[in-house]
């Protein structure tokens, strides 16, 4: 199981004690130092989690530092969370939101793990998850294999088609 969360759903679910045993926790988390507590809380229940595996990066679109000073992902950030999350087990992988960085991540584990990115990508909820290019990227990179990025830019453009149907259909709906 492979599972992507937001930061208050984690800390949610482990104050509640519904972690699953055994299960391993990737946690992303900003360089700007922010939800501290947050953080400290759930780094000191790592009794709770098999393995914790923190990175650090900002969710932008570049690789490295940018202008602003913020940390996107890196070839080495990615690979390092890629080779701890290993190729079984139960995982949480989560970000602030648990929409981006985190669903990249989680989608490169799947693709790992099942080795066909047309499975992997199923893991994604096209309501809630909008993955991180520039991981994906990285992660398409880390492989060697380009169908993670093919699969992922399918996938993205398909939900974006979807999306622009859905609120035609809802504006024709409203004028009608």
């Amino acid at each position: 199981m492979i599972k992507i969360m937001s930061l208050m759903d984690v800390v949610g679910l482990v104050t509640k004690n519904m972690v699953p045993p055994n299960t391993m926790l990737v946690s992303i988390r900003d360089t700007s130092g922010g939800f501290t507590s947050l953080y400290e809380y759930l780094d000191s229940k790592e009794e709770v989690f098999r393995k914790i595996i923190v990175s650090q990066m900002d969710d932008i679109m570049t690789s490295g530092v940018d202008i602003e000073g913020k940390m996107g992902p890196t070839d080495n950030s990615v690979a390092d969370i890629l080779l701890k999350a290993g190729i079984s087990g139960d995982v949480i992988v989560h970000c602030t939101g648990g929409i981006s960085r985190s669903s990249a991540i989680a989608y490169l584990i799947a693709c790992r793990r099942t080795g066909k990115p047309t499975e992997a990508i199923k893991i994604l909820n096209p309501k809630i998850h909008w993955p991180n290019d520039t991981i994906v990227k990285i992660g398409a990179k880390i492989f060697g294999d380009e169908e993670i990025k093919h699969t992922y830019d399918r996938w993205r453009e398909r939900i974006m088609v979807e999306g622009e149907m859905m609120i035609k259909f809802e504006d024709s709906e409203s004028n009608g």
